[in-house]
């Protein structure tokens, strides 16, 4: 079939070697805490993906597959520890008593939903830790709901929709990871795997040097109008796609006129861009 564009960020796990449904034990444990099934498309992907070495450094919570499972936080929680750490404040300056925090530490918990919408933790920027991600509790039970962001303080800042889709939000982390835009993680991780990581800024066919977007995906018989593009939080355009002829996944990622584009297989050819 050669290129394949319609495989999902499981089916290129399980394409690395991460067919194990390890995410199991996580999964029983948020919805026993909190009472609640969890959307059909993060219960798949963090099946799968839960633990994986190659999302250590994205923006998703997956925890460590060879400790206990990982318990993700209500953005409740955390204003519970905000409250914590108020009291003192309020009680040594009585003019620090204002606010919606404070508001919130004088009602009982099953009130705060008339002040502040309550949501599922399911990540954060992971550069700097200042961002909260999540799903509004009362969309949860929908099997694709939009993620939000705010900023991780104790002035309960509003919420703002970061993705439609709850999916497009996965997808995009995983992408973004793969193609290393930011960190290495993946590549380290996959090269531990016996898995070879090739990178090119663009290709010239003529000159063999790095060169043009257009000619390199030709090249690789890729075409960018059929393949999935992911906004980051960034706002950079980051995407996958797999040879299933030749066993090459391809990931990369598009800064205006500028592409990066890595090609992780098994063979034991040098140059895969060149070779192609």
């Amino acid at each position: 079939m050669a290129i394949r564009y319609d495989l999902s960020a499981v089916d290129i796990l399980k394409i690395f070697g991460f067919d194990k449904p390890v995410g199991t034990k996580f999964i029983e444990n948020i919805e026993e805490k909190y009472n609640m099934k969890l959307p059909e498309v993060y219960r798949n992907f963090m099946q799968f993906a839960y633990g994986s070495p190659l999302l250590e450094t994205s923006d998703i919570y997956v925890g460590n597959a060879d400790s206990e499972p990982y318990m993700l936080k209500s953005y409740y929680d955390v204003l519970e520890g905000c409250i914590e750490k108020a009291k003192e404040e309020w009680a040594s300056d009585p003019k620090s008593k204002k606010g919606k925090l404070y508001t919130l530490s004088k009602l009982d918990k099953e009130l705060w939903s008339t002040k502040v919408k309550n949501y599922l933790l399911i990540g954060t920027d992971y550069a700097t830790g200042s961002i909260m991600l999540g799903i509004p509790i009362d969309d949860v039970q929908n099997d694709d709901p939009p993620v939000y962001w705010s900023f991780d303080d104790n002035s309960c800042e509003r919420w703002r929709v970061l993705y439609p889709k709850l999916s497009t939000f996965l997808e995009g982390q995983f992408a973004a990871a793969l193609c290393g835009m930011d960190y290495g993680t993946a590549e380290e991780a996959l090269e531990d795997f016996g898995w070879k990581y090739e990178e090119v800024y663009g290709y010239d066919e003529v000159t063999g040097e790095i060169g043009t977007t257009k000619s390199l995906l030709k090249k690789c018989r890729i075409s960018i109008g059929k393949m999935k593009k992911y906004k980051t939080i960034s706002q950079n355009k980051v995407f996958y796609c797999f040879d299933d002829e030749k066993n090459i996944v391809y990931a990369g990622y598009l800064e205006e006129d500028e592409l990066s584009l890595s090609a992780i297989h098994h063979s034991d050819e040098d140059d895969i861009f060149k070779n192609n």
